[in-house]
């Protein structure tokens, strides 16, 4: 669940993982997941996902994320998918009622 708030979502999964392989002996793999996490996981999560979602969407990553956010905290785990549609489907009106004032 934590993994799905940007930023920090991926950081708070991957690094107690690897804490956790350093502590228990395994340095190789836990510095191979450290590693992995910074260039990988992270970059790939805070960079190409509000690019992909923003540009697919039209909508700010802002918002997305404040609907994510209010989604769950307002639907559970089904908010995950019912804030953006209640975020977009807002947006929608807002821009056909916009479109019907200037006619």
């Amino acid at each position: 669940m934590a993994s799905f708030l940007p930023w920090v979502g991926p950081f708070i999964i991957w690094l107690p993982a690897s804490l956790y392989l350093y502590f228990q002996g395994a340095v190789g793999k836990a510095i191979a997941l450290a590693v992995i996490g910074v260039t990988g996981i992270s970059a790939i999560d805070n960079f190409l996902r509000p690019m992909i979602i923003g540009h697919r969407t039209r909508m700010p990553f802002l918002f997305i994320f404040f609907s994510v956010l209010g989604g769950i905290q307002l639907f559970g785990l089904v908010g995950l998918i019912m804030g953006p549609m209640v975020l977009a489907l807002f947006m929608s009106l807002l821009e056909i009622f916009r479109t019907v004032g200037e006619a």
